[in-house]
């Protein structure tokens, strides 16, 4: 291409063109040239392909071509004049020449004269502006901004805004959130620009944008979550989010606590996840955990756990909160527990159980053939819920089951009675009071139906409302409880003559 500004005198053109010989100068467009042939008068036709930013000018039988850059669309003054050569009938153009401020216009001729001898010129076209240059920068929580710090209208919405290409190589393609994220992307150095917009209805198209250069950060890898099956937590890490695989698909995430983080209870987690999106199946949930995004890095790639929900403990059907029973998680784990007079005693079966202490708000574990007594209140609650399962290489552990509540009755351990007298005559009446406490010291309230009373010696008398001595002696006085007595010695002297 002989890219020169267009010359004044016609001598100079046609000696940079070779068109002519130096010994017969002519004005080029302006004088018959007698050297060449009359040809058609059809002038050369310019096709602009906005895409691409390039005029296709088309001619026949010529072997030159020169380009008009024009300053009006009447043609009358001309700004610049450029030359080419012909190669198969057409010539492709690069515009990138042009201004980027406003619309210009072209026209085209060749080395063809008419009958005349006058250069035979095109019609003018119109050359739309392209458009300056972008600002456009990477945000790693928005994706592409401009300058304006304005989230960019990709291609999801169907409509081509915007095109990308890689700087390998690659042909300009929509630019899409899935391109950005793309492993041949990400990472690198994208080419971007406003995609053109095409002819229509014989109105001028818009030109593509310039082109301009932007880094894509590389995508972090997916965080690591660790599960604890024993405790029930699940570690998710500082600085991510999770979701639900349903939630995650629409991008809707909860920001991970600085405690979470450390270790979400996996019990009130399943509840938050089931309270925000549905669970995979009814028995399991699909966690989706990433690094959170900031304006400088990305959103990492997802890790996916499943949460189980817990299993139930089933009680016996002769259980008796009062007394004790039975609880069991499958065939051959259960746990048997039962009313003491210090508490609740536990003994596990097949697995080992939990049971949370209060005092110290922790659960402890009591191993699978073990047997423990928790010390509680009359009327303490106890929850007790079967142990998790460590993982190991061939399968994933087991979280704990859901927890049940036992309720405290404690046995009495000591009756303590207080008779009315010490020291009574024949045929005079000891009534008593009593006092019952339990394992603890705890005094126990029991009703007065639940205490049986015998007498010896002294005549044996039978209890009624108290107990009346026939004969001289030492009358033993005995209260029963369940397997828990007490008693008391009163002496009886005859009676006076």
């Amino acid at each position: 291409m002989l890219k020169k500004k267009f010359f004044a005198k016609a001598l100079a053109f046609a000696m940079v063109t070779g068109l002519m010989a130096t010994s017969a100068p002519v004005g080029l467009g302006t004088q018959p040239v007698q050297a060449l042939a009359a040809a058609s008068t059809s002038g050369p036709t310019i096709e602009i392909d906005y895409a691409d930013y390039t005029a296709t000018i088309t001619l026949s039988g010529a072997k030159y071509l020169f380009l008009e850059v024009l300053k009006d669309e009447k043609g009358e003054k001309v700004s610049g004049t450029y030359g080419y050569k012909a190669d198969g009938g057409s010539v492709t153009v690069d515009l990138s020449f042009l201004k980027a401020s406003k619309a210009q216009y072209l026209r085209a001729y060749s080395d063809q004269v008419d009958e005349n001898g006058a250069y035979v010129r095109g019609e003018i076209t119109t050359v739309s502006a392209q458009p300056g240059k972008l600002k456009i920068k990477y945000d790693a929580v928005k994706g592409l901004v401009d300058d304006k710090k304005t989230e960019l209208v990709l291609g999801d919405t169907g409509k081509e805004v915007y095109s990308f290409k890689t700087l390998y190589g690659s042909d300009w393609a929509p630019l899409t959130s899935t391109a950005l994220t793309d492993k041949n992307v990400a990472g690198t150095t994208i080419l971007v620009r406003k995609t053109a917009v095409e002819k229509a209805a014989d109105v001028a198209g818009t030109p593509a944008s310039a082109e301009i250069k932007v880094k894509i950060p590389a995508i972090p890898k997916a965080p690591k979550v660790t599960i604890d099956y024993v405790k029930g937590m699940v570690k998710l890490g500082k600085g991510t989010e999770y979701a639900t695989l349903d939630n995650a698909l629409q991008d809707k995430w909860t920001e991970t606590t600085e405690a979470d983080a450390k270790g979400a209870d996996v019990v009130k987690l399943l509840e938050a996840l089931k309270g925000t999106g549905k669970a995979t199946t009814p028995t399991t949930t699909l966690l989706v955990v990433r690094t959170k995004a900031t304006d400088k890095k990305a959103a990492s790639q997802w890790t996916f756990v499943t949460l189980k929900d817990l299993a139930e403990l089933t009680p016996g059907s002769g259980d008796d909160a009062k007394v004790g029973g039975t609880l069991t998680l499958e065939e051959g784990k259960k746990l048997t527990w039962a009313n003491t007079s210090k508490g609740i005693s536990l003994k596990p079966e097949g697995i080992a159980f939990d049971y949370y202490d209060n005092a110290k708000k922790a659960w402890k574990a009591v191993a699978a053939g073990k047997e423990v007594e928790v010390k509680l209140k009359n009327g303490d609650k106890l929850q007790v819920r079967a142990a998790g399962t460590k993982a190991t290489k061939e399968a994933a552990g087991t979280f704990f089951s859901a927890s049940t509540e036992l309720t405290c009755a404690t046995l009495p351990a000591k009756i303590t009675i207080k008779p009315s007298a010490t020291s009574v005559k024949v045929n005079t009446k000891v009534t008593c009071e009593y006092e019952v406490v339990d394992g603890n010291g705890e005094k126990l309230t029991v009703e007065a139906s639940k205490v049986t009373w015998t007498a010896s010696g002294a005549g044996s008398p039978s209890y009624s409302s108290g107990f009346t001595p026939t004969a001289a002696g030492e009358m033993t006085i005995t209260a029963k409880i369940g397997d828990v007595t007490g008693t008391v010695t009163v002496t009886v002297e005859a009676a006076d003559k």
